[in-house]
């Protein structure tokens, strides 16, 4: 019987997925009115930097209310990278679990081609680093805003007491413009709930065998 309530107790409790945190991952910090934009933000929890010297016109925060042919989702602000040079920022390596899967999300209005990258050490410096996502997206001919999501699984060895993680956003030189992206997200992707529930009762049924 204490068998049957511990399976009963599993199926009522699944792992939840959990968020990575992002600093200003919606761009609303500074608050703006519409139409109003802030060039090369200081303290928006991003940094910018160059993909070739002396080629990029760096990124700024927009407030674009839908008179911009509606482009946004959320009709707020949103981060417009021009060409050649990559956003990005510094994850907690602390809120990584080596091994575990994660989701990617943004929305993105591309110009032609558009590169994101989730990588352990520094993208910009770092010849060594290990690229945990790399993805090229094309732009699509309808100019509106749609919403990316791309799975990876973090490196085994991953050592949250040593390692840094970063995520970059590159609007390349081969782009015909800027790129405007928003409501960046990275989500802990639980153990399929079937098959974490089946292994856990399983287990707990076992260790009841041996005890009785």
């Amino acid at each position: 019987m204490t068998r049957i309530l511990w399976c009963i107790a599993l199926f009522a409790w699944v792992p939840a997925a959990s968020a990575v945190t992002i600093v200003n991952p919606s761009f609303e910090d500074p608050v703006l009115a519409p139409g109003d934009s802030v060039n090369d933000p200081v303290g928006a929890g991003w940094q910018w930097a160059e993909d070739f010297p002396n080629d990029g016109g760096g990124w700024s925060i927009e407030h674009l209310d839908g008179s911009n042919g509606g482009l946004l989702l959320d009709g707020n602000n949103a981060a417009i990278l021009q060409r050649n040079g990559y956003l990005y920022q510094e994850l907690s390596p602390g809120e990584f679990v080596p091994g575990a899967h994660y989701e990617l999300s943004f929305d993105l209005l591309p110009a032609e081609e558009f590169n994101v990258f989730v990588s352990v050490g520094d993208l910009l410096s770092d010849v060594n680093r290990e690229l945990q996502l790399s993805e090229a997206i094309l732009q699509f001919t309808t100019p509106t805003f749609t919403t990316y999501m791309f799975d990876f699984v973090l490196q085994s060895d991953f050592d949250p007491d040593s390692d840094t993680i970063w995520i970059y956003f590159l609007n390349p030189n081969i782009s015909s413009g800027p790129a405007i992206i928003d409501n960046v997200s990275i989500t802990l992707v639980p153990v399929p709930a079937a098959g974490w529930l089946l292994a856990s009762a399983l287990a707990i049924l076992g260790i009841g065998r041996r005890l009785s």
